[in-house]
């Protein structure tokens, strides 16, 4: 049997986890809803919180404790939200700005997809490569570890996008930012998500035994439980796909649903949602 000490170690991985997590997002999110004239503070601000969370990242590699675990985890999350606002306030996206054309189909469709979002995209896989140099070969690697997770997720949730889902919530998109929804194709789900979903349960999986061995430290329990809970959440998303308004309802509280984006697109359509029609919700 595992440690009480185990035990209470991996409670607060998991509380931990889910709670940053989800206060997390939903700070960025209300952020994003600020008159325009707010993003440069908020902007400045998140600079200011990635620099201290790399530091923290930093600092925190060569200790073996549950606070460094959850230190290196924070910092990680919190230098994807630097990377998120700095995406959601449009100022890092890609060097396409328009709806997607209505007769664009295939692979067209995809290089179009990908330039509205390649310049976030890039800053994202260099971070990740950076956080891999600064933790290769260091105890405490769990920084390096969930960025990854994130980074994997995202990859996945993007090309689930494209391939077809039957729910996708545009009023988690600003406004300035509405135009990616044009390359959203609404349909029955590919057989991609159900591999997407797969994997990640297989790795949360993975995960919750390692935390679960008996004899395993708190540090390794705690390390463990947060890479459960965050590539669960991950998963988690990814079946959002199939809920109307799962994720809209999580964070309503930092982005209410009014307007355009309250408008619910049925999944029937092969084709991208247009920039004349309605948005779907999710």
């Amino acid at each position: 049997m595992i440690s009480s000490v185990a035990s209470l170690a991996i409670a607060t991985a998991v509380l931990f986890a889910i709670g940053l997590w989800w206060f997390g997002t939903g700070a960025i999110l209300w952020l994003d809803r600020q008159p325009r004239s707010t993003y440069g503070w908020s902007l400045a601000c998140g600079v200011a919180v990635a620099i201290a969370a790399l530091a923290a990242l930093i600092d925190s590699r060569d200790h073996a404790s549950v606070l460094s675990a959850l230190t290196a985890f924070a910092g990680a999350l919190a230098l994807w939200g630097g990377h998120e606002l700095a995406f959601l306030t449009g100022l890092v996206t890609g060097p396409r700005r328009t709806s997607c054309p209505p007769d664009v189909r295939g692979f067209q469709r995809f290089v179009l997809a990908a330039q509205t979002l390649i310049y976030h995209e890039l800053a994202l896989a260099l971070t990740a490569v950076l956080l891999v140099i600064l933790d290769w070969g260091r105890v405490n690697a769990v920084g390096a570890w969930a960025f990854l997770i994130l980074l994997v997720g995202r990859l996945s949730a993007k090309l689930n996008l494209f391939w077809g889902i039957p729910h996708f919530t545009a009023a988690l998109f600003p406004e300035h930012l509405r135009y990616i929804a044009t390359y959203v194709r609404t349909s029955p789900p590919s057989p991609f998500l159900a591999i997407s979903v797969a994997a990640g349960a297989s790795f949360a999986g993975a995960e919750a035994c390692r935390a679960l061995i008996p004899g395993a430290s708190p540090f390794t329990a705690t390390a463990a439980a947060l890479l459960f809970s965050l590539s669960a959440l991950a998963t988690l998303e990814h079946l959002f796909m199939l809920i109307p308004s799962a994720d809209a309802a999580l964070w309503r509280w930092a982005a209410p649903v009014t307007g355009r984006s309250a408008v619910t697109v049925p999944a029937a359509s092969d084709a991208p949602l247009q920039g004349g029609a309605p948005l779907p919700r999710g």
